[in-house]
């Protein structure tokens, strides 16, 4: 496993963490990396490996309250199921969040925490005397994984805070930075991410668990997807889908796997990942929630995604439907949380090329989807049914994945129209999270989201 080699290195660093406050976006205490930690290309990597070890661990390892787990609960997929803090995740569930919400505040704070120790090690290597080509590559990770925590900050809650540095003197009075500049900065920490990542995985030992070249391109086409720039979200795209080190694997079940060849990016586990246990039926009922009707109502008929990732379970009389995308139960796992894949790609290009009305390309892209999941092509003719295939694809395609359903119902515009019929408490406030209250007593500069 990539992280064995890090177990020593990793103890040294723990040792040369200091506390420090961090700004109020965070949680005030947090770690700070010793510049020490930096002299030693061991201890560098293993500063670094840690930030991947916070997202797992924090964010987005697949567990209840994480992106994937809550954002769920927020869109069309989940409906709730269970007693422990009910409140929370029905709030989640009926989008009636409030400042105080635990869940919030633990999901705020996980990512900022994140960020705050990927400026902690870009500090260190931007003063470190290691050898510029380990040095060049810890950085192009540690602002991989910056981007990518932006990335979700700025579409969960709108303007956030916008931290750079690991000086609380200038985190403690941050105001809310605006989406075109949050933007701004994950687009440059990608673009100089790709310039100085490795273009394979040699580094991690093979093992696809460490962003390179081919993670930040991913990554970037999604933002320029998010940011409507077609023309770069399809170039981006395009480069990951024809880098050789990436295919569509043809059996679903695989799909997954840490030796799946249509992975980019995953998380190593050390254990079966705990998206497995969020997301099905168990045998006293759902982990968090079953499938929503509305969900299952628009499952292509004869879709393989369903019949290989979908789960139904009886309980107590009473039918559920889950979701097996981590399939294996084996210590150490064969199943990694799975943080990109190449279909999206496919999907990503196919909707930039539809946007530039490449109708035959377009339609191309979304049949080798299609495609894999036993479904027959497209008879999309228009651009606009193009476009809302796409969509419905992509909802199939990506389903309890990272809170993708969540942003693409927001980015598209159909947040109202689909949620407002479905859930009682909706308005079109809902789709920004609040600020946790919090963050508002610490700093008089943050200003809540509108509705709450």
């Amino acid at each position: 496993m990539v992280t064995r080699k890090y177990t020593l290195a990793f103890v040294i660093l723990l040792q040369c963490f200091a506390c420090d406050d961090f700004i109020n976006v965070g949680v005030p205490q947090t770690e700070m990396v010793n510049s020490s930690v930096f002299e030693d290309r061991s201890t560098a990597e293993a500063a670094v490996v840690d930030l991947y070890l916070a997202i797992r661990d924090g964010f987005g390892g697949g567990s209840k309250t994480s992106i994937s787990g809550l954002t769920s609960l927020s869109s069309d997929e989940l409906n709730f199921f269970g007693t422990n803090a009910v409140s929370q995740y029905q709030q989640f569930n009926n989008n009636s969040l409030t400042a105080t919400n635990g869940f919030v505040e633990a999901l705020w704070s996980d990512i900022y925490n994140t960020i705050y120790r990927a400026n902690a090690v870009l500090e260190g290597l931007n003063s470190s005397q290691l050898a510029s080509e380990v040095k060049n590559s810890l950085t192009g990770e540690a602002k991989f994984i910056r981007a990518f925590c932006y990335f979700y900050l700025v579409n969960l809650w709108g303007d956030v805070p916008l931290a750079i540095s690991t000086d609380y003197r200038v985190n403690d009075q941050l105001l809310r930075a605006s989406r075109a500049d949050i933007y701004a900065l994950i687009e440059a920490d990608l673009l100089e991410s790709i310039e100085l990542l490795p273009s394979t995985y040699d580094f991690s030992n093979g093992e696809r668990v460490r962003a390179n070249e081919g993670a930040a391109s991913a990554l970037l086409a999604r933002v320029y997807l998010f940011l409507e720039n077609w023309d770069m979200a399809e170039s981006y795209a395009t480069q990951v889908i024809e880098n050789p080190l990436y295919e569509l694997e043809p059996d679903l079940s695989l799909v997954f796997r840490a030796t799946s060849p249509e992975v980019i990016l995953q998380l190593w586990f050390y254990q079966y990942p705990n998206d497995r246990s969020t997301f099905s039926v168990g045998r006293r009922g759902p982990g968090l929630g079953s499938l929503t009707t509305e969900f299952l109502a628009g499952i292509p008929n004869g879709d393989l995604r369903w019949s290989t990732w979908g789960q139904e379970r009886e309980v107590d009389g009473v039918l559920y439907h889950g979701v097996l995308k981590y399939m294996d139960f084996s210590s150490p796992p064969l199943d990694y949380t799975t943080l990109l894949r190449l279909s999206e790609q496919y999907l990503i290009r196919a909707e930039a090329r539809a946007q530039k009305n490449l109708l035959t390309e377009a339609t191309s892209d979304l049949n080798i989807v299609r495609s894999r999941a036993g479904l027959p092509n497209t008879m999309a003719a228009s651009q606009q049914e193009l476009l809302d295939s796409l969509l419905y694809e992509r909802q199939y395609e990506l389903f309890t994945e990272w809170g993708h359903r969540w942003l693409d119902l927001k980015r598209t515009g159909k947040v109202n129209d689909v949620l407002s019929s479905m859930k009682d408490e909706w308005d079109s406030e809902d789709a920004l999270y609040p600020i946790p209250e919090s963050q508002l007593v610490s700093n008089n500069n943050i200003v809540q989201n509108a509705g709450y």
